[in-house]
């Protein structure tokens, strides 16, 4: 019963994010759609027990040119869940069915990939002190993707400091593995290879 439950809501998910020009892989709970040659929105829908929990977001694909190596860490783009997104009154699940998270991807969801290819945007919302500003899932994320976002729009100088300003708090705060000094190294060496970066600014 509950692997129908599941394809019969991915079914109807396929209804409509088909229909936008999305394309999902057999058996994959993902569908995907390059909005241009440097961004790919995506949708993912994950599954528990009857909780349901959509997310999308934008991949920025063209920064991993900009700072490649996955070892350091590097995050490639955006991430929210559908539920910050639409505010529905109660929680998405299986028992209910599809209807709920079709209404808010459809009033919500599709929406806010324009916000998220924004990338100045994006870089506005990252800098904010509001936790709930920023587009992506952890503190971990957004002081690795605001630095690499910066630079990619040519702000190097306020990458670097931002990036120093990040690296003199994520001891305290930073759990993703590879630790932030590993980012910061190799993104300081990547921008700032023969001088040296101004003091930090802190950035709470």
């Amino acid at each position: 019963m509950h692997a129908d439950q599941i394809e019969h809501f991915v079914t109807a998910l396929d209804t409509l994010l088909v229909v936008q020009g999305f394309k999902r892989r057999s058996r994959s709970h993902e569908w995907r759609k390059k909005l241009d040659q440097n961004n790919e929105a995506w949708v993912h829908v994950n599954f528990g027990i009857d909780l349901v929990n959509p997310s999308l977001g934008v991949a920025y694909l063209d920064l991993a040119r900009t700072l490649p190596a996955t070892e350091i860490g590097t995050k490639l783009g955006t991430m929210q869940m559908l539920h910050v997104l639409a505010k529905p009154a109660d929680a998405y699940s299986l028992e209910i069915g599809p209807h709920a998270v079709l209404t808010d991807l459809r009033e919500a969801g599709l929406a806010a990939f324009d916000r998220l290819r924004d990338r100045q945007a994006v870089a506005d919302m990252l800098k904010s002190s509001v936790v709930s500003d920023w587009p992506v899932p952890s503190s971990s994320d957004r002081i690795r993707l605001l630095p690499v976002l910066l630079a990619s729009l040519g702000r190097i100088d306020e990458a670097l400091e931002i990036a120093n300003g990040f690296a003199a708090e994520a001891s305290a705060r930073d759990q993703t593995q590879p630790k932030y000094e590993v980012f910061h190294a190799a993104f300081t060496a990547r921008f700032a290879p023969s001088k040296q970066v101004n003091a930090p600014r802190h950035y709470r």
